[in-house]
């Protein structure tokens, strides 16, 4: 009698990894995404890249999940991988267009972001709406009732909220912010729960 193999969950191999590391789960699973590294190549223009470079930084984007996914907060382990190499190729743009106009990081305050009327988050092409909104409609709903959804998001909150509009990933928000990298997760999660009630 041949004995199948069941194909194990992505949480599964996840947990394992997270447990002891071992490269053969790891590749496993890397294969598993491959294909969402290779599009990225046509999604987000990085200059100089090349294929293999969106593989190298699919990798870093994996082992960067691993260290922080939590099953009791994000069910799903290939949306939260999703979230964190999108996070990355946005960061990876935006320190690119920084590096041409020759600017620098800097440690910012939760005030002087909130209060920075240049920091656009307005933008028609919302990260946040873009990622937990699901059709058109709805993101025409929330865009009519921005400032009501603006009022009643925390300092905290809200330039948590700005920081990752520019492609911040939480961690580098946590650091400018000078913030526990929980809180500013945290504080994330309940600008997508506001979000989603207004529609």
């Amino acid at each position: 009698m041949i004995k199948m193999e069941v194909a194990q969950t992505n949480e599964e191999i996840v947990a394992r990894l997270q447990e002891e590391f071992n490269e053969a789960d790891f590749l496993q699973l890397y294969n598993r995404f491959v294909p969402l590294f290779k599009r990225a190549a046509g999604m987000y223009v990085i200059y100089g890249y090349s294929k293999e470079d969106y593989l190298q930084e699919g990798r870093i984007a994996l082992l960067v999940a691993l260290d922080h996914f939590n099953q009791e907060r994000t069910r799903f382990f290939a949306s939260y991988l999703k979230m964190v190499f999108k996070n990355r190729m946005f960061n990876l743009i935006r320190h690119q267009i920084a590096a041409k106009r020759g600017g620098t990081q800097q440690d910012l305050s939760i005030e002087s972001i909130v209060e920075d009327p240049d920091l656009d988050y307005l933008g028609s092409s919302s990260l946040l709406m873009d990622h937990y909104l699901a059709n058109p409609e709805e993101v025409a709903i929330v865009k009519s009732q921005e400032e009501s959804y603006f009022k009643h998001l925390s300092d905290l909150e809200l330039a948590v909220f700005k920081l990752y509009l520019q492609a911040d990933d939480f961690m580098t928000i946590a650091q400018k912010l000078n913030q526990p990298y929980d809180r500013v997760c945290n504080a994330y999660d309940r600008c997508r729960q506001k979000l989603r009630r207004l529609v």
